[in-house]
């Protein structure tokens, strides 16, 4: 009888052990992030295709996707994965007394490449404490869908959709009117724009373990563009007669969870 519960004893404090040590945080390690993003996009320098400049109204927009990293004593992280961005600009103004409107709502795929470094981590065992961190890195996008429409009044608060060809070249001028006649109404949004899209990504966060296989997090975060999101085809002077390639921005607060694996 002494001999069965001496191994019973055993077999417990055995799986006690390894599942403790299963507990025991590892200071080289992988982790999933589940992450939500809301901000407010905007394109710099709109490209209206020689029709005149529209003013800006503020946008809703937000991200939502998953990291993959790995931390290395919790002092520094690379991190990679996939985001979905919803950005765009939406725009309002008056011409000739008649109220225009013109929306774009774009979806970028992304591939976060994010390298994070914690500001106040001083000894090996404070994963207790609150850690403020910066980071920065590329996120390299893949246009995967795009809306824009156009909007003139017709009659006194009767807003009628309209093409984008019948839009930039109303009023009869455009210096650009017989290059976007011949090139006719996209087939899809898209076709304005670069199917790729690469940005700049800066961060500050704060981050709390809510225990050892867990942390959560929140930052404040700025995407800035570094390439020109429209179409070549499509690139024209504006009613200046000059071009300027447009930039995606998105300044946001993002939250998600670190869930640490193995």
């Amino acid at each position: 009888m002494f001999r069965y519960w001496l191994i019973v004893l055993i077999f417990f404090m055995t799986v006690f052990q390894s599942f403790a040590q299963g507990l025991e945080f590892n200071y080289k390690q992988f982790y999933l992030s589940p992450l939500m993003s809301f901000g407010s996009p905007a394109i710099v320098r709109q490209n209206n295709y020689g029709y005149s400049s529209l003013a800006y109204l503020a946008t809703p927009g937000f991200q939502t996707g998953i990291y993959f990293g790995r931390d290395r004593n919790m002092k520094r992280s690379f991190k990679t994965g996939v985001i979905l961005s919803f950005w765009g600009q939406h725009y309002r103004d008056t011409f000739s007394g008649k109220r225009v409107e013109k929306t774009i709502n774009n979806r970028y795929v992304q591939i976060p490449l994010i390298y994070k470094y914690v500001l106040n981590r001083k000894i090996r065992d404070d994963y207790h404490i609150g850690l403020t961190y910066l980071q920065g890195g590329l996120l390299i996008g893949y246009l995967v869908g795009s809306s824009v429409q156009y909007f003139r009044e017709a009659n006194p608060g009767l807003m009628v959709e309209e093409t984008v060809v019948d839009f930039v070249t109303n009023g009869g001028w455009n210096q650009n009117t017989e290059a976007i006649l011949s090139m006719g109404n996209p087939e899809h949004s898209r076709d304005l724009f670069s199917p790729l899209d690469i940005n700049l990504e800066i961060a500050y966060g704060y981050q709390k373990f809510i225990s050892r296989r867990t942390a959560i997090w929140v930052e404040v975060h700025g995407v800035f563009g570094l390439t020109d999101i429209n179409a070549s085809l499509w690139r024209l002077k504006n009613n200046y007669g000059n071009y300027f390639g447009s930039y995606n921005v998105y300044p946001g607060i993002k939250a998600g969870a670190n869930i640490y694996l193995f």
